[in-house]
C-alpha cells in the first residue's frame, strides 16, 4: 500500500509539472488512480476509474485520452476510437489523439482516413521526430498509390521542418529524382554530405547513388562519376551498370538491329556524351548515318544485277540486299516484296525473315508481324541469336499492339541473349512500376 501511494504521488507530481495536463477538479483523484492502474497493466480497472473521473468532468480530454490508451491495450478499437474522437471534439489540436486514430484506421486498412489524421498529427505535433514520422507515413501511402508528385510535395513539408533529417532527405532524393527535381536533390544531399561521408558504405550508398543520379540527369557526367565512386555496397552498385557507355551501346545495337533508328542514335549519342573517347559509340553513329543515306542508286544497281542473272543462289543474296536497302530507304512494302522473292528460294533463311518481319513492323501492321513471327518460331528451328532477335521484335510489336502479356513473354526470351539482354530488360522495366524503398 505504501508503494501504491508513492506511485500515485509520483504521477501527481509529474502531472503538476506538465503543461499538457488539462485543468483538473473533482475527477482528478479517480484519474490518478486510473493512471496508476494503467501503468501496471490493470486496464479493466483503469477504465473503470477513468469513467468515474469522466462522470465528474465529462469535458476533460486528458481523461478520454487515458481511457483510450487502456482500451487500445485491450484491443477495443471501437471504444478507443470513440474516446479519441470525443477528446478531439473538446480539443482538436491533440496530436497524440490524431496519431492514435490514424493507427486504428491503418490497422483496418482505411488508409484515406488514416492519412488524414497523420496529416493532422503532423500539423499539431511539437516533437520533431514524431512530426517527421507522421509525414513519412503519409508519403509512403502516396508512393504506394504511385502519386509521386504529391508524395514529393509532402516530403518537402517534412524537409521544411527537419532539413537535416537523413530519412527525410533520402525520401526527398528518391522522389525528387523520379519527378525531375534533380537540382533540389543535389542541394538537399549536399547539406548532409559531411555527415554521411563518415558512415559505412552500406549506410551511405543509397545517398551517393541518388546524388550521382541527379548529376547524371543534368548531364554532369563527371560529377555523377565522382558521386558513384562512393557507391561501394549492395544493390546500388549493381545498378550503376545501367549508366555506363557500354550499356547504352548495347541498347543502341539492339534497336539498330530492328530498325528503330532514332532510339539507336539516341543511345549511341548518350554513350558518346558520357565518355567522349568511346569508339564503339562513334562506330554506331556512323552505321546509323550510313543507313540514313540516299540508297536510290544502290537499289537501281541491285535491280539491274537481278535481271542479269538466272543463278538462284546469286538471286537469293541480291534479294536479301535489296530488302535491306528498301528498309534503309523506308520503302517497307518493297522490302516485303524483295523478302518474299528471297523466301521463294530459301524459305527459312534467317536474315530474310528478319528483314520481312522488320518491314511488316515498320508499316505498323503489328498483328501481322506477331502472327508471322509466331508461325516461323513454331515451325522452324533457328540459332539462339536469331531466336532472340525475333522475340525482341515480337515484344516491340506486342507492346505497341497493347498485348502486354505477350510483350513480357517475348522480352523475357530475348533477354536470354547477351545481344538483347539490356534492351529487353529495359523494355520490361517500362512495363513494371518501380518500387521506392
Amino acid at each position: 500500500m505504501k508503494s501504491h501511494w508513492f506511485n500515485v504521488c509520483t504521477i501527481l507530481l509529474w502531472f503538476t509539472c506538465t503543461a499538457s495536463v488539462a485543468q483538473y477538479q473533482e475527477g482528478f483523484p479517480y484519474y490518478m488512480e486510473g493512471e496508476y492502474l494503467r501503468r501496471i497493466g490493470q486496464h479493466e480497472r483503469a477504465i473503470s476509474e477513468f469513467n468515474k473521473a469522466l462522470q465528474q468532468e465529462p469535458a476533460n480530454y486528458s481523461y478520454l485520452l487515458a481511457r483510450a490508451q487502456s482500451e487500445l491495450q485491450l484491443k477495443r478499437l471501437d471504444a478507443a476510437l470513440h474516446s479519441l474522437q470525443g477528446a478531439l471534439k473538446i480539443k482538436n489540436d491533440l496530436a497524440s489523439a490524431h496519431a492514435l486514430i490514424a493507427g486504428i484506421y491503418r490497422s483496418r486498412n482505411e488508409i484515406e482516413k488514416a492519412t488524414h489524421h497523420y496529416e493532422e498529427a503532423f500539423n499539431y505535433e511539437t516533437d520533431l521526430n514524431k512530426k517527421v514520422r507522421y509525414k513519412i507515413l503519409v508519403v509512403q501511402k502516396l508512393i504506394k498509390d504511385n502519386n509521386w508528385a504529391q508524395a514529393y510535395q509532402k516530403i518537402r513539408e517534412a524537409y521544411a521542418v527537419a532539413p537535416q533529417n537523413e530519412v527525410v532527405i533520402y525520401y526527398l532524393a528518391r522522389l525528387g529524382n523520379k519527378i525531375g527535381k534533380h537540382s533540389e536533390v543535389i542541394e538537399a544531399i549536399s547539406q548532409i554530405e559531411d555527415k554521411i561521408s563518415a558512415w559505412q558504405p552500406a549506410q551511405n550508398a543509397k545517398y551517393y547513388y541518388e546524388l550521382g543520379y541527379a548529376w547524371y540527369q543534368l548531364e554532369e557526367y563527371e560529377k555523377a562519376k565522382q558521386a558513384w565512386k562512393k557507391v561501394d555496397s549492395g544493390p546500388y552498385k549493381a545498378q550503376l551498370e545501367r549508366f555506363s557507355p557500354k550499356y547504352f551501346c548495347n541498347l543502341s545495337v539492339a534497336y539498330f538491329r530492328v530498325y528503330e533508328n532514332e532510339l539507336a542514335q539516341q543511345y549511341a549519342e548518350r554513350a558518346s556524351k558520357i565518355e567522349d573517347t568511346n569508339t564503339a559509340a562513334y562506330v554506331l553513329l556512323a552505321q546509323i548515318a550510313k543507313r540514313n543515306a540516299n540508297h536510290s542508286s544502290a537499289i537501281a544497281s541491285l535491280q539491274n544485277a537481278l535481271h542479269s542473272t538466272t543463278d538462284r543462289m546469286k538471286q537469293l543474296h541480291l534479294y536479301i540486299q535489296l530488302a535491306e536497302l528498301h528498309c534503309n530507304a523506308h520503302q517497307y512494302n518493297k522490302a516485303i516484296q524483295a523478302a518474299e522473292e528471297a523466301q521463294k528460294i530459301s524459305f527459312a533463311e534467317p536474315k530474310t525473315l528478319l528483314l520481312r518481319s522488320v518491314a511488316l513492323y515498320k508499316t505498323g501492321d503489328y498483328k501481322a508481324v506477331i502472327e508471322y513471327l509466331q508461325t516461323m518460331l513454331q515451325n522452324e528451328q533457328f540459332d539462339t541469336s536469331t531466336t532472340a532477335e525475333m522475340n525482341f521484335l515480337m515484344g516491340l510489336a506486342a507492346k505497341k499492339a497493347g498485348n502486354i502479356q505477350l510483350a513480357k513473354q517475348s522480352f523475357s526470351i530475348a533477354g536470354r541473349s547477351p545481344l538483347f539482354k539490356d534492351a529487353a530488360q529495359a523494355e520490361l522495366a517500362t512495363m513494371t512500376v518501380e518500387a521506392i524503398e
